[in-house]
């Protein structure tokens, strides 16, 4: 039921961006006729009369400008498209160079390769855009040369392939308004967890054999530190001479027994609602090297591995 709603909400909303006035513009258009109709004609009024042909002037001026504007922006995705059509044949080299991917944090505004007029030279008219496909994305635009540069933020991480847009042409008074829709099935994006302003987590220390920290429950590994008594069968060149010189007793050499650093890690993360902080953490700790030398990750819907760009790859699907 639910789907059939939003079919239909779809449908009635495609039909309402091809029809050029807004409820204020027919309620604006169907006073001005009236009063023109009634009051300027019927009883003579000027004033009716000037104030009617001003208002309706208003919305057909709004309404050609509206009309010229949406042709413009046509014309400009028409070309844009045709110009994606016919690099076809270099996308390997336009995705290698960076030019088809767009890869971003979440919670920031992120510029793409999306440029629209700015149609300044059309008076009262104003021009913005959302993305249909996929969802949840903040958009926004900023101006470079005469141009609007499309600007996106959004606050789930992920991975999408293609981008619908909804171009919207109206004038400032809100009595006209046009929509075109743009796609743009080769962009690929990425979206990534936001560092923030973690810091550097600390890193996990674990203990094996080694020559760091004596322990008297070490492997005996490192230096010949330790001395005890000679025993019958001890190597001849593991006695202390300087020691047998000072106080004629026989002590022998020993490793001394003690234990060195070792970074062994596993780490997991565990998605949901809200994760986003968690995810970001652990993007810190595997682009930062907070893990160590030897290292696992997994997380939900992935399997464990030891490489960075794999776990960076799990994070963003997650």
């Amino acid at each position: 039921m639910k789907r059939k709603l939003a079919r239909v909400g779809a449908f009635l909303r495609r039909l309402a961006d091809l029809f050029p006035w807004t409820p204020l513009g027919l309620l604006v258009g169907g006073l001005s006729t009236l009063a023109l109709w009634h009051y300027a004609y019927g009883k003579l009024d000027l004033v009716v009369l000037v104030l009617g042909y001003g208002a309706a002037a208003l919305v057909a001026l709004a309404t050609a400008f509206t009309l010229s504007a949406t042709f413009g922006v046509k014309w400009v995705l028409r070309r844009r498209r045709r110009r994606t059509i016919t690099s076809e044949a270099v996308t390997s080299e336009a995705v290698a160079s960076g030019a088809r991917e767009l890869a971003f944090e979440t919670a920031r505004f992120v510029p793409t390769h999306f440029l629209m007029p700015s149609f300044r030279f059309v008076p009262l008219v104003r021009l913005r855009w959302s993305w249909e496909s996929p969802t949840d994305f903040d958009v926004t635009s900023e101006p470079e040369l005469g141009r609007a540069r499309e600007r996106v933020r959004t606050r789930a991480r992920g991975e999408h392939r293609g981008v619908s847009r909804r171009v919207v042409i109206e004038d400032v008074f809100g009595l006209t308004r046009l929509a075109v829709r743009a796609r743009d099935p080769e962009v690929r994006l990425e979206v990534s967890p936001h560092a923030g302003k973690l810091g550097r987590l600390p890193r996990l220390l674990a203990f094996s054999g080694g020559s760091d920290w004596p322990h008297p429950m070490g492997v005996d590994e490192g230096d010949r530190m330790e001395l005890r008594r000679y025993a019958p069968g001890d190597p001849a060149r593991f006695i202390h001479w300087k020691i047998f010189g000072r106080t004629r007793k026989l002590v022998v050499r020993m490793p001394e027994r003690a234990l060195e650093r070792a970074e062994r890690t596993v780490a997991y993360l565990v998605t949901g609602a809200h994760d986003e902080a968690s995810a970001a953490a652990a993007r810190v700790a595997i682009d930062g090297g907070a893990l160590g030398d030897d290292w696992s990750f997994c997380t939900d819907g992935a399997g464990s591995t030891g490489r960075v760009l794999e776990a960076r790859a799990a994070i963003v699907r997650s």
